[in-house]
C-alpha cells in the first residue's frame, strides 16, 4: 500500500486534472487509512467532473468511511439527481437512513424513491429488501411481486421466494418457483434454490435429480456437493461422504457444510473427528436446532452425557420443528433415564 500510494501520488502530480488519476489516488489513500485525504481527493474529483454521478457516489462513500454522514447524504443525493436510474447511490442513501434513523425511516425513504419512479424495477426491489430487513414480509412480497411483474427475472424470483416463505406462503412460493424453473431451465441459480426447497419438502429423489444436473452444470460448488453428498448418504450411497468431504475442503468455514460432514463422520464411526467438526458447526449456527441436536448426539455417544443433555434441553424448549426432533426427544429421555 505504501508503494502504491507513492505511485498514485506521482501519477496525480503528472496529471492533476485526470479523473482516473484522482480516483486511483483516493482509493490508495483509503487503503492506507488516510480517510481525510481521500475525502479531499474526491472533493477535487467532483470539482473536475461535477456532472459525473460516479464522482459524487465515490465522495459519499469516502465521507461515510470518515464519519461525515450528513455530507455523505448530500453527495449521494447529488449522484441520484444526476443519474436517477443509478442503483448504488440509492442503496447507500437508504443504508445511511437505516444506520442513523432506523428501519422505519429507511422504509419511508425507499417508498419515496419507489413513488418517484413507479416503473423502475430496481426501486421496487430495493423497497422489498428494506421490508425484508424490517420483517414486514407481506409488504416485501408485494413489492417484489410488482418488480417481477415489471421485469421477470431469476434474481427477483429468488427474492420473492424468500419473502413468500417468510410470509408463510410456502405452497404459493413453491408453485411459482417450480413454474419459473420449468419455463427457464437455464436459470441455474434459481434451480439451486429449487433443489434446496425440494430437500426441505422431503422430495429426496427430485432433489437428487436436480442436484445432479446442477453439479454437472456448475461443478465444484460446495453447496451443491454438500447437498448431493447428503442425499446420496441418506440412500446408503458410498459417494455421499466423499462429495461432502470435498465440499468441506472447499468451504471449511461453512457451518452448514461442517454440520453435514461432521454428522456423516459420526454416522461412519469416525467419532473423534466428527465431534471436532460438529463443535465448529454448533458454534457457527447456535440457533439451528438440527445442528445442535447433531452435536449433542455425538457428545452423548462419546460419553459426555451431561453436556449433551444440557444442549438437548435447551433445543427442545423451543418450538422449532426439524426432521429429527423426535430423535432428539427420544435421546433426551434416554439420557434422563440414565
Amino acid at each position: 500500500p505504501e508503494r502504491a500510494l507513492q505511485t498514485a501520488t506521482d501519477m496525480s502530480s503528472i496529471a492533476p486534472e485526470s479523473p482516473n488519476a484522482l480516483n486511483a489516488l483516493a482509493q490508495v489513500q483509503i487503503l492506507n487509512k488516510q480517510l481525510a485525504s481521500a475525502v479531499a481527493t474526491y472533493r477535487k474529483l467532483t470539482s473536475v467532473a461535477p456532472t459525473v454521478p460516479q464522482a459524487h457516489l465515490l465522495l459519499g462513500q469516502a465521507l461515510v468511511l470518515n464519519g461525515n454522514l450528513d455530507e455523505a447524504k448530500t453527495a449521494f443525493d447529488e449522484a441520484i439527481k444526476l443519474a436517477p436510474n443509478m442503483q448504488e447511490p440509492r442503496i447507500e442513501r437508504i443504508g445511511l437512513e437505516l444506520k442513523e434513523s432506523g428501519v422505519e425511516a429507511a422504509i419511508k425513504l425507499a417508498e419515496k424513491f419507489r413513488d418517484d419512479m413507479p416503473e423502475n424495477v430496481m426501486l421496487h426491489i430495493l423497497l422489498g429488501d428494506v421490508y425484508l430487513r424490517s420483517e414486514n414480509f407481506a409488504e416485501a412480497a408485494a413489492s417484489l411481486e410488482k418488480a417481477h411483474e415489471l421485469k421477470p427475472g431469476g434474481d427477483t424470483m429468488r427474492r420473492l421466494y424468500v419473502a413468500q416463505i417468510r410470509n408463510n406462503k410456502e405452497d404459493e412460493a413453491f408453485a411459482q418457483l417450480l413454474k419459473w424453473t420449468k419455463d427457464n431451465p437455464e436459470d441455474w441459480e434459481t434451480r439451486l434454490v429449487l433443489s434446496t426447497e425440494l430437500i426441505r419438502r422431503g422430495d429426496n429423489e427430485g432433489a437428487i435429480a436436480e442436484n445432479e444436473a446442477l453439479n454437472e452444470k456448475l461443478p465444484g460448488r460446495p453447496i451443491i456437493l454438500n447437498n448431493l453428498g447428503w442425499l446420496y448418504a441418506r440412500k446408503g450411497d458410498a459417494r455421499g461422504i466423499e462429495l461432502v468431504r470435498t465440499a468441506y475442503e472447499l468451504a471449511p468455514q461453512s457451518g452448514e457444510i461442517q454440520d453435514t460432514y461432521g454428522w456423516l463422520l459420526v454416522k461412519n464411526d469416525q467419532l473423534k473427528e466428527g465431534i471436532e467438526i460438529l463443535a465448529k458447526a454448533a458454534q457457527a449456527l447456535p440457533k439451528s436446532a438440527e445442528v445442535q441436536y447433531h452435536y449433542a448426539a455425538a457428545l452423548a455417544q462419546s460419553g459426555k452425557k451431561a453436556e449433551a443433555s444440557e444442549i438437548l434441553s435447551r433445543v427442545l424448549e423451543g418450538k422449532d420443528q426439524f426432521d429429527e426432533r423426535k430423535d432428539a426427544e427420544a435421546l433426551l429421555a434416554s439420557l434422563k433415564a440414565g
